[in-house]
């Protein structure tokens, strides 16, 4: 069956182009992660939506919001960066960017205290716990999470699957009955990162142990570094949508908000385009491809389309059963859902990190969450959830147009 299968993966390639054995192999791994991370958090979101209070869910995701904004301190680029180091076989450039992380982490940890200090002189005493217990767990909950991008490298996507789905998991079993037996705020927020920072600091290690070597390769260090600054701007406008409608609306509407666009998240990670594509970009050269990848792109784009309309169709009676007390959600998560329709666009972004086109990725990741940022706080006050919603389809659209302006131009 092995070998049948092989066969027809390889006669499939005349049609679409693309190795098909590869494909097959590192997106089934893949696709079993993210489906299993989709089922997790369903699990979650389930035992959120109907034993946590709508109020201390919204305190919970704000508090969240604000430590994802600042994670671009971690140095998130250097999970991208790591990839092309591994492909090098420089495995020693793992250990030396996560001590760059956590040097860099150290700020995100002064202003999480800030934040939890501004809130005990205002009398918020609970948020002054919750930002604390983030701002110490800030370095290691961001930075050892890069051991995903050792085994991507590696093209290891089994490897990717099985340590990821481990902590996921782990972390889960620790948090579902801290949400069940208590409202405590404090409890759930420390259960969270605690559990998140152990497991994935344990899965790091393991990789760590994994190295044949200890070189260090320092253009992907400093290009880490690059990208983070370009990423950094759409990293604060990916997460600040909560932290402005807390500020205008209040905790019930994060609430709402957040039960629309968390299922979407998880749905849009179902497709790891970046994941397969990036180790296979940073061997070819882009500009040679670029029609070849151009075509790639309309056919995925044929299968994506009834998908999306598939979901959207099923949402209200999915949120009907699985989460009744959220069903004020549904309008917003099916027009957010229109932005799945764009995941094939990943593509040309990864194209853009293969090609370390500094230019067209500081203007995508620049330009348009900037746009999004002002977006929100112009539309929020008078539209409320709605001008949330239009901001983040309209930063969607230019971030990739932006992408593919620049991609034509290789």
């Amino acid at each position: 069956m092995k070998k049948i299968l092989h066969k027809i993966l390889r006669k499939s390639e005349g049609y679409t182009k693309t190795d098909m054995v590869y494909l097959a192999k590192g997106g089934f791994w893949l696709n079993l992660g993210k489906g299993s991370s989709y089922v997790i958090s369903l699990i979650l979101l389930y035992f959120f939506g109907n034993f946590l209070s709508q109020e201390s869910y919204g305190t919970y995701q704000y508090v969240l919001s604000v430590a994802a904004a600042l994670s671009f301190l971690s140095l998130k680029g250097m999970r991208t960066s790591l990839v092309k180091a591994i492909i090098k076989k420089k495995e020693g450039t793992l250990q030396a960017a996560v001590k760059e992380q956590l040097k860099f982490s150290l700020l995100g940890t002064a202003i999480m205290s800030g934040f939890a200090i501004f809130q005990y002189m205002e009398g918020e005493t609970n948020l002054f716990f919750l930002f604390l217990i983030a701002a110490v767990f800030f370095p290691f909950y961001n930075s050892f999470s890069i051991f995903i991008s050792f085994w991507k490298g590696r093209k290891d996507f089994r490897n990717v699957t099985k340590y990821s789905l481990l902590y996921q998991t782990l972390s889960a079993l620790f948090l579902i009955p801290v949400i069940y037996l208590t409202d405590e705020l404090i409890m759930i927020v420390l259960v969270y990162f605690a559990a998140n920072s152990i497991f994935r600091g344990i899965s790091f290690l393991i990789a760590r142990n994994s190295t044949i070597n200890r070189e260090v390769d320092e253009s992907s260090l400093h290009y880490g570094k690059h990208l983070t600054a370009m990423q950094s701007i759409s990293g604060i406008a990916s997460h600040i949508d909560k932290v402005i409608l807390w500020g205008f609306l209040g905790p019930l509407e994060v609430a709402i908000y957040s039960f629309a666009q968390k299922p979407l998240t998880k749905a849009s990670g179902l497709f790891p385009v970046e994941a397969l594509a990036l180790p296979k970009l940073n061997e070819r050269d882009i500009s040679k491809i670029k029609r070849k990848l151009l075509q790639k792109i309309g056919k995925f784009f044929l299968f994506i389309i009834p998908l999306v309309i598939l979901l959207i169709l099923l949402a209200p009676h999915l949120y009907q059963i699985l989460l009744p007390r959220y069903e004020e959600s549904v309008i917003y998560f099916q027009v957010m859902s229109l932005s799945l329709l764009l995941i094939p666009l990943k593509v040309v972004s990864s194209s853009l990190k293969a090609k370390e086109e500094k230019k067209g990725l500081y203007v995508s990741y620049i330009a348009s969450p900037l746009l999004k940022i002002v977006l929100f706080l112009v539309l929020v006050p008078f539209y409320g959830i709605w001008g949330v919603v239009i901001g983040y389809l309209t930063e969607k659209l230019i971030h990739n147009g932006i992408n593919l302006y620049y991609f034509l131009r290789l």
